[in-house]
């Protein structure tokens, strides 16, 4: 099933709230808490983007909420050497999967934070733990992982790691409009022989 308007807006309320959760927790158990963050950033100075889209239609749109937000668009690099957080918000495709290299991990500051939300699969785990316990990074705070539902067995041993169990979802607003998506595709399916939002709608005739 396709999610739905109602469903995106309540899931991804629920995400920006664990979002917010695991920096605080990651903050509250890595190394350093950097001066910088002790102040109000400035809108339109501190805030960064990044975005790997083909199409200049939809990153003309993305340009443009960005600016809204005071956001720049930079290139990959820039923005892992530049960042305080680094938050992943990208769903899990080939092109996606391994989006988060070593070498990505290499370029953040010491000071750093990175937060995954998305898909586990998107960060390379092994050189996250590497840099978690060498101190090249301040932490990372994880609700997805890359062999799930298993753990990295290494993420288990350094301190300056928060891990949720894939619970970004897990609101009453998110799981209602899952229910109800679930149950409106099966009562189109009975009544009108075709579900209300399929994912392959081309073996339906």
């Amino acid at each position: 099933m396709r999610c739905t308007p109602a469903g995106y807006a309540a899931n991804a309320l629920s995400a920006a709230s664990t979002l917010v959760a695991l920096l605080s927790l990651t903050y509250s158990t890595s190394w350093i808490f950097p001066a910088r963050w002790r102040r109000c950033s400035t809108p339109g100075k501190s805030r960064r983007a990044s975005s790997t889209a083909s199409s200049s239609k939809p990153r003309a749109k993305a340009d443009e909420a960005a600016a809204k937000q005071g956001a720049t668009r930079v290139e990959k690099a820039e923005l892992f050497r530049q960042s305080d957080v680094i938050s992943i918000h990208v769903k899990l495709s080939p092109r996606s999967t391994g989006l988060v290299s070593a070498a990505d991990i290499a370029l953040m500051k010491r000071d750093a934070l990175l937060i995954n939300t998305s898909r586990g699969p998107i960060v390379d785990e092994d050189a996250l733990v590497a840099a978690l316990r060498a101190g090249e990074i301040a932490g990372a705070g994880l609700d997805v992982f890359e062999g799930e539902p298993k753990v990295h067995p290494d993420l288990l041993t350094v301190p300056n790691v928060v891990l949720t169990p894939h619970i970004a979802s897990a609101t009453l607003p998110t799981r209602l409009a899952m229910a109800n998506l679930a149950a409106d595709n099966l009562i189109g399916f009975l009544v009108n022989g075709k579900p209300l939002t399929p994912l392959n709608p081309e073996v339906l005739g």
